[in-house]
């Protein structure tokens, strides 16, 4: 006796065994078609999804959108360069410029606000329009330990590889008993080296006595290389009280 007709069969259309075989449903691979059978005739049953149809024809290769979303194939792009969009297409592209250059000398057409790693000087330096200085600030302070009653100048030395570029004069004191516009204190900034002359002060004149006074000038200049060390001057005009509290500077490094 012969066995059972199969009940579920898959194939190519040509394949697909006569409609009273005893056979219920055929997959068509050919059409991506699920058939019934009534006993006498194949009827539509089920129409299958279709597969994603790979475009790619070469290592490397990946798969974009085309046109109403139809798979395309885009073909790897040359070394360095990114995945971007243009006229509205995924695209390669060379890599916008970015980061931060480095060297043993700066750039010679530089424009303002550009950062420069100097590997010499092992800083990040930036440039201002004019110079390249320092992105770090520095601040150079010299405090009053004991209460000042006569004029001392003492000083504080200077970078010795690069120049300095002071930013601001600074000073926070406190002048007891007399302070006045014809009594009253001086703290100057004199670099020492070729300059030897002031290039700023601070002055607690208009200022009254028994009070802290936040003093500032600014300067943003470049002090000449071959000065080796700032003077912070204190001196006496008149007779004003003892001085109390510090001065300093603050300031960037610049190189050429």
């Amino acid at each position: 006796m012969a066995g059972p007709a199969t009940l579920y069969q898959t194939g190519v259309h040509a394949s697909r065994p006569a409609a009273g075989s005893g056979c219920v449903l055929y997959t068509c691979t050919d059409h991506n078609l699920v058939y019934r059978s009534d006993g006498s005739l194949w009827t539509t049953f089920i129409t299958l999804a279709t597969g994603l149809s790979n475009p790619m024809t070469t290592a490397e290769d990946i798969i974009v959108g085309g046109a109403s979303g139809t798979p395309a194939r885009l073909a790897v792009g040359t070394e360095g360069q990114v995945l971007s969009v243009s006229s509205g297409a995924v695209a390669w592209a060379a890599a916008a410029s970015g980061g931060i250059d480095s060297g043993s000398s700066f750039p010679g057409l530089p424009t303002t606000n550009d950062l420069f790693y100097h590997t010499t000087h092992g800083m990040l330096f930036f440039y201002n329009g004019t110079l390249w200085l320092t992105v770090q600030k520095f601040f150079t302070q010299w405090a009053i330990t004991t209460a000042l009653s006569a004029a001392t100048a003492p000083r504080a030395p200077l970078d010795p590889d690069l120049q300095v570029y002071v930013l601001d004069l600074v000073a926070r004191v406190y002048v007891t008993t007399t302070n006045n516009g014809s009594n009253y204190w001086t703290v100057d900034f004199i670099p020492v080296g070729t300059t030897g002359s002031s290039i700023g002060s601070c002055s607690t004149s208009a200022s009254s006595p028994n009070v802290y006074l936040d003093l500032r000038t600014a300067k943003n200049a470049v002090v000449a290389a071959t000065d080796t060390q700032m003077i912070i001057d204190f001196a006496k005009t008149g007779s004003p009280g003892t001085l109390l509290g510090g001065a300093g500077f603050t300031y960037r490094l610049t190189a050429s």
